[in-house]
């Protein structure tokens, strides 16, 4: 496939092409089309911007419609949506591959750190000089792994968990949460999480007050990974 090339874009650039939070996914659709008519590079620019709403509803909204297009009759507004959801697509898998190799390789770090001797070594050696996407692949990875050993035992039961692996993988959790230039560099959206994971508070709507529209956005683009 053709790829995308996608453009160094400062900080103040990406903020400038920011949709407001909480839009449905038609208003998404019609912004994206307006930056689209104005040029391929701009809408390459506003995707990166808002990649947090390139979500399953927002690719289905998008075939539903070009569907009843071409059902109606409409074939260049048909075409004009097709053009712009595989620059959509391309745009969206140029920044998601990378971060996917990465938690292949954090998978892979977490696994020889478990099976090691000595866990905590083992994996202060992984993060050691790591760049920022490699450290916050090894934070979800670490993290999805307790999250989903812990929701075994509560549906299954104690016994269904292998209690040393999970105690290992705890140990490499709080090896990450206790190194300040891992934490330095997380990602807000990971910060979050781990608060929201840490606390022993039933009701955890409390974390979301204050939070940075960063931090909600990049949840959004986590969970579209």
């Amino acid at each position: 496939r053709e790829r995308i090339q996608l453009p160094s874009m400062t900080l103040e650039r990406l903020r400038e092409l920011e949709f407001p939070l909480g839009l449905g996914v038609k208003d998404v659709v019609e912004r994206f089309l307006d930056a689209q008519r104005v040029s391929d590079e701009l809408l390459v620019e506003s995707v990166i911007s808002n990649r947090h709403y390139l979500r399953y509803r927002f690719f289905t909204y998008v075939t539903s419609k070009i569907m009843l297009l071409e059902y109606q009759g409409k074939q260049n507004e048909a075409e004009e949506l097709i053009k712009m959801r595989l620059t959509a697509v391309k745009t969206h898998l140029e920044y998601d591959i990378p971060f996917k190799q990465a938690v292949l390789r954090a998978e892979n770090g977490l696994k020889n750190a478990v099976i090691s001797e000595n866990p905590k070594d083992s994996i202060l050696s992984y993060v050691n000089r790591k760049p920022v996407l490699e450290l916050n692949a090894l934070w979800t990875v670490t993290y999805s792994a307790l999250v989903a050993w812990n929701e075994k035992a509560r549906f299954e039961g104690a016994s269904a968990v292998p209690r040393d692996t999970v105690d290992r993988i705890r140990l490499c959790a709080a090896v990450l949460d206790d190194t300040e230039e891992f934490q330095a560099v997380l990602a807000p959206e990971l910060k979050l999480l781990q608060k929201v994971i840490g606390s022993k508070d039933a009701d955890r709507s409390s974390f979301v007050k204050g939070v940075e529209d960063s931090a909600l956005q990049g949840l959004g683009v986590l969970i579209g990974q």
